[in-house]
C-alpha cells in the first residue's frame, strides 16, 4: 500500500528542484520468516515474508513535486504523464521517476552513516553516529549484500568494522553488490567486457564516489554501468520502464522478493499498461509481478527512502536527474516469538 501525494516545492528554481521522494514507512527486524536475524527489512517485504500485516499504516510513503508543471520550477520542463515511457524532449517521465522511487521503497536502500555524518538516504536514518555505523546498530537487508573489494578488506559489509565500512563508501569502482541472483546474471547483462562497463570480479558496482554524495552514494548502481540501468543516481534519458526493470529485479530477488510471471533477473520483459475497469491502468497479461518468498525464522523492527532532483548545469548541458534520499520513518523491533 502506497500513500502518495503531490506537493508544491517553493524552493524549486528554473535550474534545479526536487522531483519527489519515496521510501518505506517503517523497517522491521526479527519478524516471523525473516531470513536474517538482527536485520532491518522494509515493511512491504517484511509483511510479505511474515505472511501478515506487521503495521496497519501504509507501506511506502511517496510525494512528488507539483511545481514541476509551472514555468517557475525547472523552466519549460514539465511532467510527462504518458504511460509509454517516451517523454518529449526536456520533459520528465513521471512513470519512470515513480518506479525508481518505489523500488527504493521495496528495499533498494542502505542505512549506513556516510562520511561527514550524512545518510545515503539523506534524511533521518543514519547521520547521527560515526561514519560507517548502521542506524540503530543493525544493517538493512540491502546492506548485507554490499561487498568491499581491495584496496581494503575483501568482505561483505557486516564483516567489516565501522571504520572499514566508512573507507569502503568511497572505494570508487570497488564497492559492489554481492547477491547470488545478480552475481549469476547481472554482470553478464553488461556490455562486454563487463569489467570495463560497471562490473568488478563478476559483481555489479555500486555508486561510491569520493567524496561521498548523500542521497546518491551506496544506494544506487555505479554510473559506469553500460548499458545504463534504472537505479543509477542520474537519469540518462534512455531508460524506458515499460521495456523492463533491468538489474533492479536482481537486487529485489536477492533481498527476498520472489519473482513470478515473466519477471526475471535481469528484467527485459515489455509491459504494456492496459486500462482497468475503474479507469486506472494495470499491467498486460503475462507482464509478471513481484511477490515475497522464502526465509527462515525470526521477529520484528525500521524506514527510509529515495528521492529525485532535477538540475541543469548551464544552458549547453543536458538536464539530468540526481536521485536523492529522504528518510521518512522509524525503526521497530519486537521480541522474538
Amino acid at each position: 500500500e502506497v500513500q502518495v501525494r503531490f506537493d508544491p516545492d517553493n524552493e524549486c528554481s528554473p535550474n534545479q528542484g526536487q522531483l519527489g521522494a519515496a521510501g518505506p514507512v517503517v523497517l522491521f527486524s526479527d519478524f516471523p520468516n525473516a531470513e536474517f536475524a538482527d536485520t532491518f527489512y522494509p515493511v512491504a517485504l517484511a509483511n510479505a515474508l511474515a505472511r501478515q500485516d506487521l503495521d496497519s499504516a501504509a507501506d511506502i510513503d511517496a510525494q512528488f513535486n507539483s511545481s514541476v508543471d509551472n514555468s517557475v520550477c525547472l523552466g519549460a520542463t514539465d511532467w510527462y504523464y504518458g504511460l509509454d515511457g517516451n517523454p518529449p524532449d526536456n520533459d520528465v517521465d513521471f512513470l519512470g521517476t515513480a518506479v525508481h522511487e518505489l523500488i527504493h521503497g521495496l528495499g533498494f536502500i542502505s542505512i549506513v552513516t556516510l562520511p561527514g555524518g550524512g545518510s545515503p538516504l539523506g534524511g533521518l536514518l543514519g547521520g547521527n553516529g560515526d561514519c560507517g555505523r548502521y542506524a540503530d546498530e543493525l544493517p538493512s537487508v540491502f546492506d548485507r549484500f554490499i561487498r568491499n573489494l581491495p584496496p581494503g578488506p575483501n568482505n561483505r559489509w557486516p564483516q567489516l568494522t565501522d571504520s572499514q565500512r566508512c573507507d569502503s563508501i568511497t572505494n570508487d569502482g570497488n564497492l559492489v553488490w554481492d547477491g547470488p541472483s545478480s552475481n549469476a546474471n547481472g554482470s553478464a547483462a553488461l556490455d562486454a567486457p563487463a569489467s570495463a562497463n560497471g562490473a568488478n570480479q563478476g559483481r555489479v558496482q555500486l555508486f561510491a564516489p569520493n567524496p561521498a554524495r548523500p542521497g546518491s552514494s551506496v544506494a544506487h548502481w555505479d554510473v559506469e554501468l553500460s548499458p545504463n540501468a534504472l537505479m543509477e543516481p542520474n537519469d540518462t534519458g534512455d531508460i524506458n520502464v515499460t521495456e523492463g526493470l533491468d538489474l533492479s529485479l536482481c537486487v529485489l530477488q536477492d533481498i527476498g522478493w520472489r519473482l513470478s510471471g515473466n519477471a526475471g533477473c535481469p528484467d527485459n520483459r515489455e509491459v504494456t499498461p492496459q486500462p482497468d475497469g475503474d479507469g486506472g491502468v494495470e499491467p498486460s497479461t503475462g507482464a509478471g509481478r513481484v511477490d515475497a518468498g522464502g526465509g527462515s525464522g525470526g521477529d520484528s523492527g525500521g524506514g527510509s527512502g529515495g528521492g529525485c532532483t532535477l538540475a541543469g548545469h548551464g544552458a549547453p548541458d543536458p538536464l539530468w536527474l540526481v536521485m536523492l534520499g529522504l528518510a521518512m520513518a522509524g525503526l521497530r523491533r519486537r521480541a522474538r516469538n
